[in-house]
């Protein structure tokens, strides 16, 4: 309880224009210069302090904040999690993430030249972020598809079962048939997983073209001088039960780290013709 009343006693809520002020304090030491004019301002003040920490460091919707807040704070360092993605990944796939990356840096230089909002600059800066974080998950997740593990071709998984369709045939012994048959099972479930891989490979494509439109429209967006537009960060995914391999626990950690956290922040409005 008592770091959700310390947070709530040096909150500093961004205000457009003014940027992150700490509005407590600055109404405290309102109250105490009063308070030397007319010393009921000193209890007006305590009083109301006391029911502002209370009523803040009770709220759900502000501890949620802070946990969030935590959670970002005490994750691994970003930067050097992420270059260890990175460096797992093949030449194309370091390519596709540079030129994403590439156009990134464009729109932030654009929308600086022609947006003021401080607070919108930082929210698309946050949004692009998350696209990019996004992108990187889903090339490890192709590379993993691609990886040596999945070495033997499915034209030979189709020989092999061809071959076991007759031995079977030819079997003298229900044991020796019985045998090749469940073998013959089996190469078919591997043959199955072919199919299933190829459709999760082709779903991860389609969500990294979505995601490199959505840039390409924020781009285009930016050009257009008197329109500072919002940035979605968030796509709704094709692709479902992503697996990341040995990954898996480096992309938990950064997964908490890239999660957007609430801020006190006017909400900007979405970009039309993005997702949310």
């Amino acid at each position: 309880m008592w770091r959700y009343v310390s947070a709530a006693f040096w909150a500093r809520p961004r205000i457009a224009g003014l940027g992150a002020l700490p509005l407590n304090l600055v109404a405290l030491t309102a109250f105490a210069m009063l308070g030397f004019g007319n010393p009921g301002f000193w209890f007006l003040g305590i009083g109301l302090e006391i029911s502002y920490l209370w009523l803040l460091a009770g709220s759900a919707r502000f501890r949620q904040v802070i946990d969030n807040n935590a959670l970002v704070v005490t994750t691994p360092d970003r930067a050097k999690l992420t270059a260890e993605l990175i460096a797992g990944l093949g030449n194309e796939a370091k390519s596709k993430l540079a030129a994403l990356e590439t156009q990134c840096r464009r729109i932030v230089t654009l929308q600086q030249a022609s947006t003021p909002e401080e607070y919108l600059l930082a929210s698309n800066r946050e949004a692009l972020e998350r696209l990019r974080w996004t992108y990187l998950k889903l090339l490890v997740a192709e590379a993993n598809l691609r990886s040596a593990e999945w070495n033997e071709p499915e034209s030979r998984l189709q020989e092999r079962i061809a071959g076991l369709d007759r031995d079977i045939a030819a079997a003298r012994t229900d044991s020796l048939r019985e045998a090749k048959v469940a073998t013959r099972e089996l190469l078919a479930r591997r043959l199955a997983n072919r199919a299933e891989r190829d459709r999760h490979l082709a779903e991860i494509a389609a969500d990294q073209d979505r995601i490199e439109a959505q840039i390409e429209l924020a781009r285009e967006n930016a050009l257009i001088q008197g329109r500072p537009m919002s940035i979605a960060g968030e796509v709704e995914l094709a692709s479902t039960l992503l697996d990341f391999g040995s990954s898996a626990p480096v992309i938990g950690d950064l997964d908490r780290a890239f999660a957007p956290v609430e801020t006190a922040s006017p909400r900007p409005i979405p970009v039309q013709g993005t997702a949310s």
